[in-house]
């Protein structure tokens, strides 16, 4: 199961169709990021996710976390409820920003939340977005992400047609993700 944080307002396990009337074997939960100051996801509740104690469709509230009577609350999670990597999307054109987002809180909280990853043993991937916005070498031609010094941001959203290009990046990132999630639920159930 993977873990990713964006802007939606809920837990929201996501089911990804294999085209054939299925759905491929795995799950992405996209649930609230962090904003500034106290805004976005509590950090509690977003350690309660990766041990599976929130269940899909609980609704975040940045004051107050979780509570174990909530009928969202899951008090025995097995391993599928589990998150077995945790994958945090920063945009590119803003890393040069990072000193202005700790002082915020936020650098703070995903630190926080990434600890409690490490010390669940969750692997972890940052997937870095807008790449094209932070390199004009990347933006003329996407196939320099691996050599840019300065990482351009491509947002894929405001695309029409697919690009073969992000579409291949995107892939990439999602099957190490995978693989990440894999070696995980290997080790939990040896």
């Amino acid at each position: 199961m993977l873990f990713l944080l964006t802007v939606t307002l809920q837990r929201s396990a996501l089911k990804v169709k294999d085209g054939k009337g299925g759905f491929l074997p795995f799950i992405i939960n996209d649930i609230m990021g962090l904003e500034k100051g106290g805004g976005g996801a509590c950090v509690e509740d977003l350690k309660m996710v990766l041990k599976g104690h929130i269940k899909d469709g609980y609704v975040f509230n940045p004051l107050a976390p979780v509570r174990k009577g909530d009928t969202k609350y899951n008090s025995s999670p097995d391993l599928k409820d589990q998150i077995h990597c945790l994958v945090s999307m920063l945009p590119a054109n803003n890393v040069s920003l990072l000193d202005e987002y700790d002082a915020t809180g936020v650098i703070s909280k995903l630190r926080d939340i990434r600890k409690k990853a490490t010390e669940l043993r969750i692997p972890q991937v940052i997937l870095l977005t807008k790449v094209d916005e932070a390199c004009p070498i990347v933006d003329k031609d996407l196939k320099m992400i691996y050599r840019s010094k300065k990482i351009k941001e491509k947002n894929y959203d405001h695309e029409i047609d697919l690009n073969d290009d992000v579409d291949m990046l995107l892939l990439s990132a999602l099957k190490n993700m995978l693989y990440f999630a894999n070696d995980y639920v290997d080790e939990q159930t040896e």
